[in-house]
């Protein structure tokens, strides 16, 4: 059986309508859920970053509350050795960047939408070349470097990670992970699938994807642990997943949607790993499925494009979960007690 597949022409115009479908869909997200953000200024979850404060009190900061027990003792040291013997370390935390988590993730929402527009419309040309001739797309991998690091901060700040220093490294770790994706197309392949560079790479980009989320996953645990909380079902989380208002809980307690948001998101995000082992190997499958001359004229820039089609969706289901998730949240006015 001859299968016919679409010519470049129509690849070109199905591409131009998906990009401008996601760039008002992008949009959409954006703004809804920073109208429910600014609805809910008061009660939302902040994205904290802190920055540890060191602090060294001496004896002439606390003379006269140190050494009450022993005063003689104390009065026959030198000042030198009254200085030493009171010495002590202090630390703490500062604030040094605060935003509601709804405004972070409507920032991500919005960056796509743009990214989206620019591809449909005064890059068009641009994204025709790459995809049809040079089977790249450089402005796929530069835009999940600033959103999917937006995102993953975001899943680390629910997790309880707050410290700037932490935060920053999550952010270039997720950044260089989507880098390797643009550094695989750009190191030729061979005819069987990916060659010997490609493979380094995508194991780079594998294990800066497994130490991120380990990082995450293991302050998620830990935050766990030390509030004894055993966790609901999915069913529960579905149940009361819209209920207006929501009981809050004396106890403090990771909310459910944080839990559920955070294993999802790490599922949708290994997915991008998955389509593009497959999007890379596809090609030789699709010159073997189309006859000479019943399919397209060029198979490989086929199969290109139906990788970019299978990216562009899966991008937008992980970030329309994750503002369906926070969104919710914010309207259930769900506590945050768990990371004071």
């Amino acid at each position: 059986m001859v299968h016919v597949a679409p010519n470049n022409a129509n690849l070109q115009q199905s591409l131009l309508r998906l990009n401008r479908r996601a760039a008002v869909l992008h949009a959409v997200l954006a703004i809804g859920v920073l109208v429910v953000t600014i609805a809910k200024w008061d009660t939302t979850f902040k994205l904290r970053l802190t920055q540890r404060v060191y602090r060294i009190d001496t004896f002439s900061k606390c003379h006269k509350n140190c050494y009450t027990d022993n005063k003689v003792r104390f009065e026959n040291l030198s000042l030198n050795d009254r200085l030493i013997r009171t010495e002590h370390l202090y630390q703490g935390q500062k604030t040094v960047f605060e935003a509601p988590v709804g405004a972070c993730v409507g920032l991500f929402a919005a960056i796509t939408a743009m990214f989206h527009f620019m591809l449909a419309y005064p890059l068009r040309d641009k994204y025709f070349q790459w995809v049809f001739t040079e089977h790249r797309q450089p402005a796929r991998w530069i835009e999940y470097s600033i959103t999917a690091s937006i995102m993953t901060c975001v899943v680390a700040s629910l997790c309880g990670i707050q410290n700037i220093n932490v935060q920053l490294g999550l952010f270039m770790m997720t950044a260089a992970t989507m880098l390797t994706g643009a550094a695989i197309e750009r190191v030729p392949g061979v005819a069987s699938g990916l060659s010997t560079e490609q493979w380094a790479w995508y194991v780079a980009g594998c294990g800066l994807f497994v130490a991120t989320w380990a990082v995450i996953l293991e302050s998620y645990v830990a935050i766990k642990q030390f509030l004894n909380e055993d966790g609901r079902s999915l069913i529960d989380l579905l149940r009361g997943l819209f209920k207006f208002p929501k009981q809050v809980d004396e106890n403090p307690q990771i909310p459910d949607f944080v839990t559920w948001t955070t294993i999802n998101i790490v599922i949708l995000f290994a997915l991008f790993a998955v389509v593009a082992l497959i999007a890379q190997n596809v090609n030789n499958w699709v010159s073997r499925r189309y006859a000479q001359g019943s399919g397209p004229t060029n198979p490989k820039a086929f199969a290109y494009a139906t990788g970019e089609r299978q990216f562009v969706m899966l991008s937008f289901i992980s970030k329309a979960f994750l503002v369906i998730m926070i969104g919710s949240a914010i309207m259930r006015d769900d506590p945050a007690t768990y990371l004071q």
